[in-house]
């Protein structure tokens, strides 16, 4: 079962987002962490 959580932070910017998901290893539009739901899944 496929399970989807939406984390909604007020006044949050889309740079302090990239650079959380740049400090856990990934890279913005990258591929996801192992057992994650694809962005694109086609």
């Amino acid at each position: 079962m496929a399970i989807g959580v939406q984390l909604d932070f007020d006044a949050a910017t889309l740079d302090q987002y990239d650079e959380v998901i740049k400090k856990m290893g990934f890279e913005s539009g990258g591929k996801g962490g192992p057992g994650g739901l694809p962005a694109d899944p086609g």
